[in-house]
């Protein structure tokens, strides 16, 4: 006699269904997460008097994060012919222990970005606001 819970509840067909539903979304996921993932916060050393904590906004992660946004209709022929970075913030939090770095504080560092482009003939405009930020690693006082 087979007890009850020996017997196979579900059909082959029914497990091989849900194994490739499950890989499917499993799969949209990790896509959907790797897009909206940040690039790596960068680890600087302690700060010292007259250090500028300041670390360079590159254009072409200016319009990296431009391409990436919703707001922003791709086009082909979207050429960039100036780029101007106005810093809108810049703020230490205080130090505190991080995991994998140890004693650290957070420097952030928000920038409105004005793209000034060419669609073709036509003469386009895109603000973008990138918030980029960096650790400084603290003695721990």
């Amino acid at each position: 006699m087979i007890r009850c819970w020996l017997k196979p509840r579900w059909s082959l067909s029914t497990l091989l269904f849900l194994f490739i539903c499950s890989t499917v979304v499993t799969g949209w996921l990790a896509r959907k997460l790797h897009d909206a993932r940040q690039s790596p916060v960068p680890i600087l050393g302690p700060m010292t008097l007259g250090m500028s904590s300041e670390l360079a906004l590159s254009d072409e992660e200016i319009v990296h994060k431009l391409r990436a946004s919703d707001d922003f209709e791709f086009d082909t022929d979207f050429t960039v012919v100036k780029i101007l970075k106005h810093k809108v913030e810049g703020r230490m939090d205080c130090p505190g222990v991080v995991a994998l770095i140890g004693n650290a504080s957070l420097h952030h560092q928000i920038y409105r970005c004005i793209v000034i482009g060419t669609d073709g003939w036509l003469p386009r405009v895109e603000i973008v606001y990138i918030d980029h930020n960096h650790f400084h690693t603290t003695d721990g006082k």
